[in-house]
């Protein structure tokens, strides 16, 4: 998955009328989700390309992968707060889906 960035400098976002701030943010939010929609067709497509290529695609199944997202919690999450900190390993939990 891609990571889409929007900058703005603060001194220029906080000239901006709260009409037209609300303007770019409603933009950002639009092309964002319009990205995630695109992301998702290009794996479809790209999966095809590896079967049509002769690669096996293995996809799993929601045991397996829920037995993976276990792992990942308990087994890389953890790891993480050396590299990332605790503020974001906390927010990435707070907001995953279980």
């Amino acid at each position: 998955m891609e990571a889409w960035f929007f900058m703005i400098s603060k001194m220029v976002w906080d000239e901006l009328s709260a009409e037209d701030q609300q303007i770019i943010l409603d933009a950002c939010t639009q092309e964002t989700i319009g990205r995630f929609e695109a992301a998702e067709a290009e794996d479809l497509e790209y999966l095809q390309k590896f079967r049509d290529y002769g690669t096996e695609v293995l996809i799993p199944t929601d045991a397996e992968m829920k037995r993976m997202q276990e792992a990942i919690r308990t087994d890389v999450w953890p790891q993480l707060i050396d590299v990332v900190g605790s503020d974001i390993v906390d927010f990435v939990i707070a907001n995953a889906p279980k």
